[in-house]
């Protein structure tokens, strides 16, 4: 249970009865606990998978922000202007109620 911690047991009957009655092992026992906690923990983190965002097609992974997103808009854009250049162009009048009351 203890084995590579300073903390040994202490035999009780080396004691005078005054020290023995007084001695308690809880500090002790707290210690080892304590370190075999953050053992455990170690050993753990040690052994668990490290985080890593896929960058493969399709996953997600790492984009390139802003630029792409611009890029995007742009093209959008242009599909706009293009599809408005095969419309007919209508000659708009100022007045368009002119002359369909006149």
């Amino acid at each position: 249970m203890a084995a590579g911690f300073r903390t040994t047991k202490v035999d009780k009957r080396r004691l005078t009865e005054p020290s023995r009655s007084q001695y308690s092992s809880t500090g002790r026992l707290q210690a080892i606990k304590k370190a075999q906690r953050y053992r455990a923990v170690q050993a753990y983190q040690r052994k668990a998978k490290p985080f890593a965002t896929e960058q493969k097609p399709g996953s997600g992974g790492f984009q390139a922000g802003s630029i792409v997103q611009a890029q995007r808009i742009w093209d959008e854009g242009q599909a706009k202007d293009r599809a408005e250049s095969f419309r007919p162009a209508n000659d708009l009048k100022a007045d368009v109620y002119q002359d369909l009351y006149s």
